[in-house]
């Protein structure tokens, strides 16, 4: 993501205090982090800046990517992450996605238990997405399987436009794995 980044001159500035451990399946961690991020970079302005920060409680440990661009208007926030669903990037149509991001994000951490989630108290001025999981080691719920279970694209075609090699094979993976051709 540094060559979206650095592309539009956007600051990515990380806070994570030390000593934070968690048992996750880094694999899906860090796309779950790399849709938050991509999008934030997608819709920020140029010259702008994205804050993460890795905030620990006693029993959890939350994301949170802030950004600075437009915000998400109000008749997004209970869509945006439903499969398929787009908003328009104000500066970048051209590399819209195909709705998939958030969904497979809110799948992955749903199945480990946790939660995602907008804090958009000022949807003028940026958006902020975060996760937040468990720090006890834990079975996933059956709710989580059951959630899975019904996640499919049995019979979809979807075509990859990615910029980065690596970042369709991870997708193309996913993608199969739920039934899309």
């Amino acid at each position: 993501l540094a060559p979206l980044a650095l592309d539009k001159r956007i600051d990515v500035q990380c806070t994570c205090p030390e000593g934070i451990y968690a048992v996750i399946d880094l694999e899906r961690m860090e796309q779950v982090l790399v849709n938050i991020l991509e999008n934030a970079i997608k819709f920020s302005d140029k010259d702008s800046r994205i804050e993460v920060a890795v905030i620990p409680s006693a029993d959890r440990v939350a994301v949170s990517v802030k950004d600075y661009g437009p915000g998400i208007a109000e008749e997004h926030i209970e869509t945006i992450f439903k499969k398929f669903y787009t908003v328009s990037s104000r500066t970048d149509r051209k590399n819209q996605g195909a709705g998939m991001g958030m969904a497979i994000s809110k799948a992955i951490v749903t199945m480990m238990g946790g939660e995602i989630g907008i804090n958009n108290q000022n949807r003028k001025i940026g958006s902020c997405f975060y996760f937040a999981l468990d720090l006890e080691e834990r079975e996933p719920t059956s709710s989580c399987i059951k959630e899975m279970e019904n996640f499919s694209l049995e019979g979809c075609k979807i075509l990859i436009t990615e910029r980065y090699a690596a970042s369709s094979l991870i997708i193309q993976k996913y993608l199969k794995r739920w039934g899309a051709e």
